[in-house]
């Protein structure tokens, strides 16, 4: 679960930047692809990290108990 909280805290931080660079005035014209790569690379990163975390958890392997007679 630690990925988790680790994604998050990227998401909120990316968030973060873009919402200060556009109270600043500073999103520029040059600013919105470089966002767009960022934002598609952290969607691409939740894919390939969060996923198999989630699906951990869920599909454990079941033991069985057997008798062996003799």
């Amino acid at each position: 679960m630690m990925v988790l909280r680790i994604y998050g805290l990227i998401w909120l931080f990316v968030l973060a930047v873009a919402g200060v660079l556009y109270f600043t005035g500073s999103f520029n014209e040059i600013t919105p692809p470089i966002f767009g790569f960022v934002f598609s690379t952290l969607v691409v990163m939740g894919f390939a990290a969060v996923l198999p975390s989630l699906l951990d958890d869920h599909f454990s392997p079941k033991t069985y108990r057997v008798a062996i007679r003799n």
